[in-house]
């Protein structure tokens, strides 16, 4: 064989590799090119969506192939290729979401139940615990109860007794509010942390009965915030039956406080002029701080506001993907603090006549959750018109690397000041209500922020862990593949990140690399630790997650 004719295959292979590697060579990044295709799309093409959804899916781009394949569906809803990426299954001439699938067959056994059959009941209710259908267990096992109140099964599962010495540190780890004893509890709990992918279920039950027993509203339009240190008055109104109601948490406007000008208490009781307000039940904590004007970016702020929307979810049957913050004035700046810090509990943020807070906030943590800013050109004390303009802008270059993300809608009025049109309220109502929470993002920016005068409480942050959260930190966290997460940091040395099988398939290996080192390739085993740490500081069914990976420990 000539030189020549063994030179042509490692030309080849060059110019297989130059071509391949496109955007690389071409000086664009992933997201420039993202940019040029979603330009030249074409709105209406299921087809064009479809490949522009594959190729973001090759290209790491998971968020944004979630969104295009989502696009397809709402084009063509038999597209059966978008449908699987989705994840959905078809029964029945049906495509249903796995979740829903199983409901559908609960119905159907259900009706084929014999009539006053405890035993029956209470094999249903386990069959619905082993899908996921707690609250459908939940009800089996109380009528199994109800037909035979000796059914001691049916007891043991309803109130979630710990039999075995590790359920025991369990519930006293969930328990506690010694934040030392927790630590020793945890760690306790970490060394066995393994468990059978078979028990994950059961230990999601257990734990979800033990996190009943925490404190929840009770009932009156006007109650007390069960909270140690921040015991807030608030006012609840809506209907609280039914099912995947909407909240909707308003934060009212105000300054210093004093007998003489009790100015919190009129703007407070003047929320219930929002009575009619678009979503199923109003929230709508007073300020515990009176001594300013910025009482909403004190820490009692954060707290209050997240302590009372963990009180209302634990009553009534509040869809977590559907709960909106917003704030007037002094609430507004509140609602883009308590946004910033707490975007993974909220679908969307509304902020009237303020706009980014003096407190510290980190609008780039808003990456999914859209904003509407309403405000009057001449509203000029304090700079209210000035930091809703930096809001808007820091929004918008936020934009220019995340295309997909960043929604801000921004209304100025022209000619008004500090008082807005009523129209300004029912219009930020009506945007904001279109939105729900995506509670797995496949795509996180986090920015703690937590200065001398408002300690920062937030270590879990949608699929995050950050023990110490300092000022100065960063991290930024993908998923580029299947399986595959891509993490950069600033000031990062010790994280975690909890995951679940809707954010990996558990069967096959998962690759994390951090700053250009991998860190993790392996196939990940249920762990205890994350069931337990996940569902104690959210209490959210959205956000359970059964694997970890510790990174610098």
């Amino acid at each position: 064989m000539t030189f020549a004719r063994r030179l042509l295959p490692a030309v080849a292979l060059i110019g297989f590799l130059l071509l391949s590697a496109g955007p690389a060579l071409s000086g664009k990044t992933v997201e420039e090119l993202y940019r040029e295709k979603l330009a030249k799309l074409k709105p209406d093409s299921a087809a064009g969506h479809y490949r522009l959804a594959k190729w973001c899916k090759r290209k790491g781009l998971a968020d944004e192939a979630r969104k295009h394949f989502e696009k397809v569906i709402s084009l063509d809803p038999e597209h059966r290729g978008a449908r699987r990426e989705l994840g959905y299954v078809s029964y029945k001439g049906r495509w249903l979401l796995p979740d829903e699938k199983a409901r559908v067959q609960y119905e159907e056994r259900l009706a084929e139940l014999p009539e006053g059959d405890a035993g029956a009941r209470y094999e249903l209710g386990l069959w619905c615990k082993k899908q996921g259908l707690f609250e459908e267990a939940t009800r089996e096992f109380t009528k199994a109860l109800e037909l035979d109140p000796d059914h001691s099964g049916a007891r043991r599962q309803l109130e979630s007794a710990a039999q075995s010495a590790l359920e025991r540190k369990v519930a006293a780890f969930l328990d506690s509010a010694d934040a030392a004893e927790r630590r020793k509890l945890l760690a306790e709990i970490r060394r066995k942390d393994r468990v059978k992918e078979e028990d994950v279920k059961d230990w999601i039950y257990f734990v979800t009965g033990r996190l009943k027993t925490r404190p929840k509203h009770d009932g009156r339009e006007v109650t007390r915030l069960k909270h140690p240190r921040f015991p807030i008055k608030y006012r609840l109104l809506g209907k609280t039956r039914g099912k995947n109601l909407s909240l909707l948490v308003l934060l009212h406007s105000g300054g210093p406080t004093t007998p003489a000008n009790p100015v919190n208490d009129r703007t407070w009781e003047g929320l219930t002029r929002y009575r009619d307000a678009p979503f199923d039940l109003l929230a709508m904590p007073r300020v515990f701080n009176d001594t300013t004007g910025a009482g909403w970016v004190r820490e009692s702020g954060p707290v209050a506001v997240a302590a009372m929307i963990d009180e209302i979810r634990r009553a009534y049957p509040v869809d977590p993907n559907r709960v909106y913050l917003w704030g007037y004035s002094m609430g507004g700046y509140g609602a883009c603090w308590i946004g910033s810090l707490e975007p993974d509990r909220f679908a969307a943020l509304g902020i009237l006549a303020a706009g980014h807070s003096s407190g510290g906030a980190r609008p780039v943590n808003l990456l999914h959750v859209p904003v509407t800013v309403h405000i009057g050109e001449r509203d000029h004390a304090s700079d209210h018109v000035g930091s809703a303009r930096r809001l808007r802008d820091a929004l918008g270059g936020f934009r220019e690397a995340f295309p997909q993300g960043y929604v801000c809608r921004y209304e100025e009025y022209p000619g008004v000041g500090h008082q807005l049109p009523m129209s300004a309220r029912t219009e930020s109502f009506a945007w904001m209500k279109e939105f729900t929470r995506d509670p797995l993002p496949r795509t996180v920016v986090w920015e703690p922020f937590s200065p001398k005068r408002y300690p920062t409480h937030k270590h879990y942050y949608y699929w995050l862990h950050l023990e110490e959260p300092r000022d100065g930190m960063r991290i930024e966290a993908r998923f580029t593949g299947e399986n595959r997460v891509t993490v950069t940091t600033r000031g990062v040395s010790r994280f975690t990140i909890f995951l679940n099988d809707r954010l990996v398939d558990p069967k096959k290996a998962v690759t994390v690399s951090v700053d250009g080192r991998i860190v993790h390739r392996g196939v990940l085993q249920p762990s205890l630790s994350a069931i337990v740490e996940s569902m104690d500081a959210k209490e959210d069914p959205e956000q359970i997650f059964t694997m970890r990976v510790d990174v610098g420990r």
